[in-house]
């Protein structure tokens, strides 16, 4: 079916925060090509970084988008030396990866169309910071309440914004697949949107997905599944294998976050 991989919690982590689960699950849908990617750093001064892409299918360089991407965000995360500002260096390495997309594009005209979604999330002590561009989505569980933090960019959601079309319809709705800015070679088609900072508690969640799970659950079923399964470490897996199970027509990635603060702040 796709690729399934567990990020168990590792050891010796730093004292302020403790990962008490991160899982991820990715996974092909039957009428498309992977073109999804993921990264789910260690930690890096009582900070982590989880980020997801998903290579647009219209265009037939998703795959290599994606992926340039998330290797743009997992090498700048690594070589960082000061972590101090986690919404500048969402907003800058966003535009390092759309720089060097258009950079290939000028030396290879075949890449010119290469294009993604992207969204994630830096977790620093006790708050997080999150970023969009295109319909992946970040979530933020907390209080047994589902909150959708990324907006998506969207015709369906400027329809929305507009008052054309209620919530209700927002859901696969035939536009909610059309996007207004994404990850390109062309910086005018890029519009990155950061949020946060956020507070985080005890045992609060963030899932960072790609279009499969929201194009098949609606933010409710997504909360009813969470509330569920909120202490079990494979809750990626649970949400991407109920969402196929139904017939999620688009490419599945979750990766799922617990957090648990050793002190009160």
């Amino acid at each position: 079916m796709g690729l399934f991989r567990k990020n168990q919690p590792k050891k010796n982590q730093p004292e302020k925060i403790v990962i008490k689960s991160t899982n991820h699950f990715s996974a092909k849908a039957e009428e498309e090509t992977q073109q999804d990617d993921f990264f789910i750093s260690e930690y890096l001064d009582n900070s982590i970084l989880v980020v997801v892409a998903d290579g647009i299918r219209e265009k037939p360089m998703g795959e290599f988008a994606s992926k340039q991407a998330i290797d743009v965000f997992r090498n700048f995360f690594i070589q960082i030396k000061n972590f101090d500002n986690p919404g500048t260096f969402l907003h800058r390495t966003i535009l390092v990866a759309a720089t060097m997309l258009m950079n290939k594009s000028m030396t290879m005209p075949e890449f010119k169309d290469a294009s993604a979604s992207l969204s994630g999330f830096v977790v620093q002590k006790n708050k997080f910071y999150a970023i969009n561009t295109g319909n992946c989505r970040v979530y933020h569980f907390s209080e047994n309440k589902l909150k959708q933090i990324s907006i998506d960019q969207t015709v369906a959601q400027q329809l929305l914004k507009n008052g054309e079309i209620s919530e209700e319809d927002l859901f696969n709705n035939q536009d909610s697949n059309k996007l207004t800015h994404y990850l390109s070679s062309s910086i005018t088609n890029l519009r990155n949107e950061i949020y946060g900072p956020f507070d985080l508690k005890n045992n609060d969640i963030l899932i960072a997905s790609t279009g499969g799970l929201h194009f098949t659950l609606k933010n409710d079923e997504i909360e009813k599944l969470i509330i569920k399964n909120q202490n079990k470490s494979e809750l990626a897996d649970i949400l991407s294998k109920f969402a196929l199970n139904i017939g999620a027509k688009k490419n599945i990635t979750v990766c799922s976050y617990i957090h648990q603060n050793t002190e009160n702040e």
